[in-house]
């Protein structure tokens, strides 16, 4: 490396620590434009002097073996002194006309970023308290929606309390009325069991009363038979008794008139007694 190349190395090594601790100072200070404003710019400073650094390393390594023969002649004889000092003052000026190029190059290129960077960093304002403009809105949405939240679950909380209390009254009211149903339905069975059985006993009862009445039928129809045959009986008896009081009489009389007749026979009136019964 040439000697002007060393100086601008440590001129660029002085200038960054410069640039960092503005960019400090600046960051510390607390405003937020400016201090985005400088960001960029000492980025940019850096992003250069990174640039500088790597075109002053990558030159030839000839000029270091040219430095060092001129060390050398400079060591070997007092005669060529001066010219070497010569030299060296005329590369320190073009290094210090490099370093004003370089210098008006930055401030313009500075500027057309500053230009450029101006309505953008408006717009980033703008656009920055858009967006602080929406995240308090959005934090305030947020809090009424917690109120809200806060306000629906007392509100659905006592109503869901509410209906749990009138859910359990349901139940119970459900479960004692299964129980009613399960009671009556029980009391009705045993009823109906009691009246089958009831109905039973009746119908075992009708058909006795029907083999009754059927009997009874029977033993009047057999009445009516022995009735009507006693009578007939009767009828038979009562002809016997006249036939045989009839017959008695005849006796009777015949008797009477065999002794009247004897009695005549004896008396001599036998035709006069004999006609007198017949009349």
């Amino acid at each position: 490396m040439t000697v002007d190349a060393v100086l601008l190395a440590i001129v660029v090594a002085f200038l960054l620590p410069l640039r960092l601790v503005s960019l400090g100072l600046r960051l510390a200070s607390g405003r937020h434009s400016t201090s985005a404003r400088h960001l960029r710019r000492s980025c940019a400073a850096l992003a250069v002097a990174a640039a500088l650094l790597a075109v002053i390393f990558a030159l030839p390594r000839d000029h270091a073996r040219e430095c060092a023969a001129t060390v050398a002649s400079v060591s070997s004889g007092g005669d060529e002194d001066g010219g070497f000092r010569e030299e060296l003052r005329s590369e320190v000026e073009q290094l210090k006309l490099q370093l004003a190029r370089l210098e008006s190059l930055w401030d313009s290129k500075s500027k057309v970023v500053d230009e450029k960077l101006g309505p953008l960093e408006e717009e980033n304002d703008r656009v920055v308290r858009a967006m602080e403009l929406d995240i308090q809105s959005l934090i305030n949405e947020q809090e009424n929606i917690k109120i809200q939240e806060s306000l629906c679950s007392s509100y659905f909380g006592d109503s869901i309390k509410a209906m749990e209390n009138e859910v359990q009254i349901l139940k119970d009211g459900s479960r004692k009325m299964n129980s009613d149903i399960w009671t009556v339905a029980k009391d009705t069975t045993e009823k109906v069991e009691a009246l089958h059985s009831a109905i039973k006993k009746v119908q075992v009862i009708a058909d006795e009363w029907v083999t009754m009445n059927s009997t009874t039928n029977r033993i009047w129809s057999f009445t009516k038979e022995t009735e009507k045959r006693v009578e007939g009986l009767y009828s038979d008896l009562k002809k016997l008794h006249v036939m045989g009081t009839n017959e008695s009489q005849w006796e009777v009389f015949d008797g009477g008139a065999s002794s009247r007749r004897r009695e005549k026979c004896h008396s001599g009136e036998i035709d006069d007694a004999v006609d007198g019964p017949d009349v």
